[in-house]
């Protein structure tokens, strides 16, 4: 029920949802994927959802940046909570699917991934 109020204020919920260190591409309009983001990670964090369960990534949710970018086939995170998001391919997701992919991203920021890959010396696209 409360997907289904949010939903129908989408552009308030996202205006309400935006954090500080978040990027846009346009000021004025938020590309479908980047609101379809902000859809899933509520959906996430949501307690009174109980089909996600990942109340404990709110934290790393919200203070990503998220970043639009042809360059990744997918998506992708780097150690500097950095979530870069094909458009198209976030746009072809469910709300379930995204929110599973978001938590698996934030897992390898939780697991400090790239600083280990970093230590390590190796090429962080081998390391994935």
């Amino acid at each position: 029920m409360l997907m289904e109020i949010l939903s129908k204020n989408a552009d308030l919920m996202l205006q309400f949802m935006s954090t500080k260190g978040e990027l846009i591409m346009n000021k004025n309009k938020k590309s479908s994927a980047l609101r379809k983001i902000h859809a899933a990670r509520l959906a996430c964090v949501d307690p009174l959802n109980r089909e996600y369960g990942f109340q404990y990534l709110g934290k790393g949710l919200y203070s990503a940046n998220y970043v639009g970018t042809e360059k990744v086939p997918t998506m992708a995170i780097d150690m500097y909570l950095r979530i870069y998001y094909n458009e198209e391919w976030v746009d072809s997701l469910s709300q379930s699917e995204l929110c599973a992919v978001l938590a698996h991203e934030l897992f390898h920021w939780e697991l400090e991934h790239g600083e280990r890959c970093k230590s390590l010396g190796y090429d962080p696209k081998r390391f994935n």
